[in-house]
């Protein structure tokens, strides 16, 4: 089954991660993508993601937890590109 995030959802699970995840952090996921091989990700399914999808479960907002599972990397990425160009 294909799940899509429709834009004005993935623009508030963007924005609620933004908020609730430290500059600090942000900055430490920036270095592990630019290290990585393009599968960074996969090495931080159950660390960094599990803590993302956490957030987005608790965040009020209607997402579907299987469909996280295979989007959140995206959302990662999208946030790095949004705050370090």
């Amino acid at each position: 089954m294909y799940f899509e995030m429709k834009p004005d959802e993935r623009e508030n699970a963007i924005q609620y991660l933004i908020e609730k995840i430290s500059d600090d952090t942000w900055e430490e996921v920036r270095i592990a993508i630019q290290e990585s091989d393009g599968a960074w990700y996969i090495d931080q399914h159950f660390g960094f993601g599990l803590y993302v999808r956490n957030l987005l479960w608790k965040s009020g907002l209607e997402l579907n937890g299987f469909f996280m599972d295979t989007i959140w990397h995206e959302l990662i990425e999208e946030i790095i590109k949004r705050k370090y160009g």
